[in-house]
């Protein structure tokens, strides 16, 4: 069985990731040129905005896999470390974004976008990341007091999944409960109560659980098929896109316009996100992406600049967007350039 050693996770989040920042970019690049016309190909492309919920469950996943090992690190540690690089990396992408977007907001803006990731209202151009790294923060502060009641409980001597899964369902209900009262007393803005962190903690949980069953599976390998569950996860995480581009009423924009939308979204957001991360990270005898261990040190380059990629990338688009203000429309879909960026 191949081993899930430190490196390997986070490679393989890595490439998780390179993949989340690849698909916003093109689905900026095509909103550029205005809103997405009909067919399959705009419908699937449109739900790259999936993309949040993906790297919110990994980040969780990540977070939460040391403190399931039976040799779990120093907290005082490993919370010093975590935030060192959380808050370096945020700190590079806001002065890239004000450096070249010519931000100059407010003193109280800028220092509550530089401490906890984001102002009270509507985020900077270019730092629309900052809730997700505000989410990812917060779970790297929680992770060890979630694993250890859920280490208790899924010990290898323990066979009952159901108990050790009891914390990340709980965060998947609150979650829940916070985004459908939001939803519900038309709190919609994409900046507003849904973008804070309590609306997020149903993906927190999806991270959380997807790691208890990994760690389970890893205690008692008998009592499931891990590549049976890993073929079925990426049968579940194709067949969920699909039907998501045709078949569930969404959008061909990032911009849920009801209700019914935002209930739609958040139940594929969950399903894909679980879907990828047992597709990735469930160990079985052969590798269900070759590229990890026929090239390790091409994909240890991707994993390492994949964070860069997706959160400066948005800063890299309206750089070159600025180019074309004279065409900047928008509509009830968002903005977008008259003609596209290379017109």
């Amino acid at each position: 069985m191949i081993g899930r050693s430190a490196p390997e996770i986070s490679c393989r989040a890595g490439v998780v990731l390179a993949v989340a920042g690849t698909a916003q970019l093109a689905l900026l690049v095509a909103l550029s040129g205005g809103p997405l016309a009909a067919g399959l190909g705009s419908s699937l492309l449109a739900r790259a905005d999936l993309v949040p919920a993906v790297v919110i469950a990994t980040a969780s996943f990540v977070l939460t896999r040391p403190w399931l090992r039976d040799d779990v690190p120093d907290r005082r540690a490993w919370w010093l470390r975590a935030a060192m690089l959380l808050w370096l990396a945020w700190w590079m992408v806001v002065a890239f974004a004000m450096s070249a977007l010519h931000l100059h907001p407010g003193k109280a803006h800028t220092l509550s976008t530089l401490l906890i990731f984001r102002p009270v209202g509507e985020p900077s151009p270019g730092l629309s990341a900052g809730p997700i790294m505000l989410t990812v923060a917060l779970t790297a502060l929680l992770a060890p007091l979630l694993a250890a009641r859920t280490r208790a409980e899924d010990s290898p001597r323990s066979r009952s999944l159901g108990r050790a899964l009891a914390a990340p369902a709980m965060l998947i209900g609150i979650g829940l409960m916070v985004r459908g009262v939001a939803v519900a007393t038309g709190h919609r803005s994409l900046w507003g109560m849904l973008s804070w962190p309590p609306a997020h903690l149903h993906l927190v949980g999806v991270g959380v659980g997807a790691a208890v069953l990994v760690q389970h599976h890893r205690h008692h390998p008998e009592l499931f098929s891990a590549r049976r569950l890993r073929l079925a996860a990426v049968a579940v995480a194709v067949c969920t896109l699909l039907l998501s581009a045709t078949a569930l009423g969404l959008p061909r924009s990032p911009l849920m316009q009801t209700a019914a939308q935002w209930y739609g979204h958040t139940a594929v957001a969950m399903v894909f996100s679980l879907a990828v991360l047992l597709a990735v990270f469930v160990p079985t005898d052969t590798p269900l992406v070759p590229a990890v261990r026929a090239a390790p040190r091409t994909v240890a380059t991707l994993a390492t600049i994949a964070p860069g990629v997706l959160l400066a990338g948005e800063t890299s688009y309206l750089l070159i967007a600025q180019q074309y203000r004279e065409r900047v429309a928008v509509t009830n879909e968002g903005p977008f350039l008259r003609g596209g960026l290379t017109a």
